[in-house]
């Protein structure tokens, strides 16, 4: 957990892993019977009413694994008393927050071959998950292999990886390339 805020009713919130689902426990607030579980990823939000019957049943709060960044919510709930999403988002000391970042992994190869006058790399990408556009870049450079993205001339690979993508670069005989994730907190980039 990257982050994470408590009331004084949620406490030591733990997530495992679990395949493609996560589980999520703490203590269960005393006197209260639900809660609510809001997970907000991006523009998109998924709210959950959750019972305390329904936690000791499943030893947790199980969700599928979301990749990349996701802040959770926990808010204590009164069935008695109205509430809306934006009561919960204004009392901000009624709820417990934290953050799971589940990366996504990037798997390439690239082999390199000399011609005469010039190197022609085949790099290979692929992941188990669709990959934006402009996140995986290779970086070009003189006389030694880039060591970070600002380590030479940065391209996009300019295509979303949804299934193994090829790509032949031309090279000068004394330029190198490196291949890496723009963000490198949500992506692990992984050579094969």
């Amino acid at each position: 957990m990257d982050s994470y805020k408590s009331n004084k009713e949620i406490k030591n919130i733990k997530y495992y892993n679990e395949g493609n689902k996560i589980r999520i426990t703490f203590d269960w607030p005393v006197g209260v019977q639900q809660v609510k579980f809001q997970a907000v990823r991006e523009s998109a939000c998924k709210l959950k009413l959750f019972t305390l019957q329904e936690y000791k049943k499943h030893g947790g709060y199980i969700t599928e694994k979301i990749y990349g960044k996701t802040d959770y919510y926990i808010y204590p709930y009164d069935p008695g008393k109205i509430q809306t999403s934006a009561d919960l988002s204004a009392d901000f000391t009624d709820f417990a927050k934290f953050t799971i970042i589940n990366k996504i992994k990037i798997y390439y190869t690239l082999a390199e071959k000399f011609s005469a006058g010039y190197k022609k790399y085949t790099l290979t990408v692929s992941s188990p998950h669709p990959v934006p556009p402009d996140i995986i870049c290779y970086v070009k450079k003189k006389n030694s292999p880039p060591v970070d993205i600002n380590d030479g001339t940065l391209y996009y690979l300019e295509e979303e990886i949804s299934q193994p993508l090829k790509r032949i670069i031309r090279t000068d005989i004394n330029e190198h390339i490196s291949v890496f994730a723009i963000c490198d907190e949500l992506f692990d980039t992984i050579l094969k």
